[in-house]
Order: C-alpha cells, then structure tokens, then sequence
C-alpha cells in the first residue's frame, strides 16, 4: 500500500503508527500538510504527494493496481503503475473531486472544477473497472462516459465494536447529566459540515434540557469553540474523537445523532459516520439536501428523520419533537440498526469488493 501522512480531518501530521503493519506493506511519502484546503494549499497537497510517492511505482512489481479518490493523485499513481508494469487497473470513488470542489464552500473550490473533471474523466475512461460507495455517483461518471456496466457498488463497511462502557459510565465520564437529551455530532468539523447552524440550533434550544454536543476534530473546530464562547452557547460541548471502544460507547449513550451538511453539499460524498449511526442503534437527525447521497442513504435505512439544511428552527422542532417522543425514536433506532446489519457489514461489503476484484483480475 502506498500512501501518504495520516492528517485527516485534522489538516495536521500524525504519527504514523501504521507503518508497524506487514500485510498489506504500507509505504508511506511525505508531502505537503495545508493547515486549510485552500486552491492552493489543495493543489500543493496533491502535487508534492504525487511526487514523492511515484518513487515507490518503480519499487516492486504488482498484479492489480487499485487507487482510491481522493486523492486524484492516488488515481493517476494507479494508472502510473498500469503503465509500467502492464496490468488491469481500478479505481474506488471514496468521494466525487469534481462535485466537492464546487459544493465544498472552500475558498477557489469552484476553480478547481474544470481541471478535476478532467483529470477524473481520464482516469475512469482508462480504468478497467471503477468502484463507487455510493449508488448516486454512478450517474457523474456515466456523464464521464464510463460504460454502466464497468461501475460497481462498493459500500464501506461498519466496523464492529464493543462499547467498552455502561451508558450511565460513558455519561458520566463525558459530563452529559442524565436528564439532559444528548444531540451529538461525531467526526470531522470542516467547512463541508456547515456545523453553525448547530450553534444557531442550541442558541434556540438553550431553555430546554438539550445538550449539543460535536466530537472530533477538523480545521473548522477552532472557529466554531470561538464562536460557543462568545454566544456564551452553556448547552454546548466540545470533546476530542474517542478510541474504537469509547467511540462505540459514546454513540450509544447519546439520545440522538446529528448529520449536518451545507445545503450546497449533494452528490460529492457520501458521509461514512452514518455507517457507524446506524450500528449504534440510536436515531439519527439528518440536517441535509434532499437530493444529496446522505438523504438517499437515510431514506433507505429508515433510521431517522431529514430536515432541512441550515436551517435552525426546523432542526430545533425535530430535536424536540424526538425527545417529546422516546418510542419514534427508539422505533428509528432499531430500523437503522437492522439495515446496518444486512447492508453495511463487513461480509456483505466484501462481497462486492470481490466482485470489482474479479472483473479487474479478468480484465
């Protein structure tokens, strides 16, 4: 495996305790770390990465070369590698680059569009097979030109774990009061999330016993706890990312799970914390486009309910009317929690992925 410096969604390096893996052989390159992804920073991001890991396409031979967008540049790495050494290569669409660089709201994302699909539209064309986890990106790249039946469904999966806590524990230990109605949003906190609205949200909700709560990280965070303070916002709390088991505990002593996307987000992506919502068996608010991968992906699942984005006061009833309502939200939760359990295992996951592996090794 070729890759590069773990900084997501942080924007800033990590340790790299990974390289301690054998199978696969992770290699990983330096690059370039932009503290915001910005035209420039992005575009700097992705060129020294392609530089510095190209080195390792002369390194060893392969029978299969498979990159995963994003980047683009682990895209064009694959297709390096189909070049040298003559073999079928793939690709997996984690995310739509065309599509996130005009809906992501970061500053010259619009710019990059043109040059992205581009760029996207020669990968795919030359690819033996492509990879897609969500169904509504097949649509862009048919547009592409890409034959239907060369995309396949790749879903990625929940990974299962064990809530190493109690919920009174896991309450206890975060400072959540047990009468307090837990609205949580975990993972990244980037411009994407449009996470204001969920101050707008607890600044509506700040006479009732609702607490918002956002874990994780992202290079919105900082902003967004300046902005708590100085709205003096009491019934909102700012925690880092837990471990696997902590995080498992976590979702599962909240009372009500927030997804919350820009109105502009729509088909660039599909959020994998919803993977993890549905598992944890509890309810799941969605604050995002109707027409986007998110809402096609709650409707399916039947595991909570859709609002409007950014929009607080709509988010504001819908909280309420949940907590007024313990056997809705309890009804929702075991829905996405069943789906979660035929759809989004790892078995099932697998079992697609090998399908786009047989097509690639088949040529």
């Amino acid at each position: 495996m070729i890759t590069g410096l773990p900084h997501y969604p942080e924007w800033r390096r990590r340790s790299a305790h990974s390289d301690t893996i054998s199978n696969p052989k992770v290699h990983r390159h330096r690059h370039f770390v932009p503290r915001r992804p910005t035209l420039a920073g992005r575009t700097l991001y992705e060129a020294t990465w392609l530089l510095s890991a190209a080195r390792a396409i002369g390194a060893s031979s392969a029978d299969v070369a498979i990159g995963v967008v994003p980047s683009l540049s682990g895209g064009v790495l694959a297709w390096l590698a189909q070049r040298r050494y003559r073999i079928p290569f793939g690709l997996i669409f984690q995310d739509i680059m065309t599509v996130a660089a005009q809906q992501s709201g970061y500053r010259g994302g619009p710019a990059l569009r043109k040059p992205t699909r581009v760029l996207e539209g020669f990968l795919a064309h030359r690819a033996v097979a492509v990879a897609v986890v969500s169904e509504g990106f097949r649509d862009h790249l048919t547009g592409l030109g890409v034959r239907d039946e060369r995309i396949f469904r790749v879903r990625n999966w929940t990974r299962a774990a064990t809530a190493a806590e109690s919920r009174e524990q896991c309450r206890k230990r975060l400072g959540w009061s047990s009468g307090d109605f837990v609205c949580l949003h975990a993972g990244n906190m980037g411009r994407k999330q449009g996470l204001d609205t969920l101050l707008a949200t607890a600044e509506l909700l700040a006479a009732e016993r609702v607490r918002v709560v956002l874990a994780g990280s992202g290079n919105d965070r900082d902003r967004l706890e300046r902005e708590a303070r100085k709205r003096n916002l009491q019934n909102v709390s700012f925690i880092d990312l837990q471990p696997a088991n902590l995080y498992q505990s976590m979702l599962e002593s909240a009372d009500l799970l927030i997804l919350n996307q820009r109105a502009s987000v729509e088909g660039m992506a599909l959020p994998s914390k919803l993977t993890s919502y549905f598992a944890s068996g509890r309810p799941v608010l969605a604050a995002v486009s109707a027409r986007s991968e998110s809402a096609r992906e709650m409707r399916a699942a039947g595991g909570g309910i859709l609002v409007s984005p950014e929009a607080p006061h709509e988010m504001a009833r819908a909280i309420l009317e949940l907590r007024n309502d313990p056997s809705r939200a309890q009804a929702l939760g075991v829905s996405g929690l069943a789906y979660s359990a035929q759809h989004l295992g790892e078995r099932a996951a697998c079992m697609e992925f090998d399908r786009f592996l047989r097509c690639l090794v088949g040529g």
